[in-house]
């Protein structure tokens, strides 16, 4: 599994909401707008966690791993 770097994360959002391109959005949406990006984050690490664990268990069912 890939790791994931909340810092760079959090990087990337400061960046965007610095640039000015959500100024024109009343607050409120500008809000919307980071916990719909919150909310994508979050379903990703999801996404990525299980696929990882899938890959865990199908190593682990062809007797590749030992008990742990």
């Amino acid at each position: 599994m890939e790791p994931f770097n909340e810092a760079t994360m959090f990087d990337v959002i400061q960046e965007v909401m610095n640039t000015e391109q959500l100024d024109h959005l009343s607050i409120e949406d500008q809000m919307l707008i980071l916990d719909i990006v919150a909310d994508s984050i979050k379903r990703y690490k999801s996404i990525e966690l299980d696929l990882f664990l899938n890959g865990v268990h199908d190593e682990y069912k062809r007797k590749k791993l030992s008990d742990l």
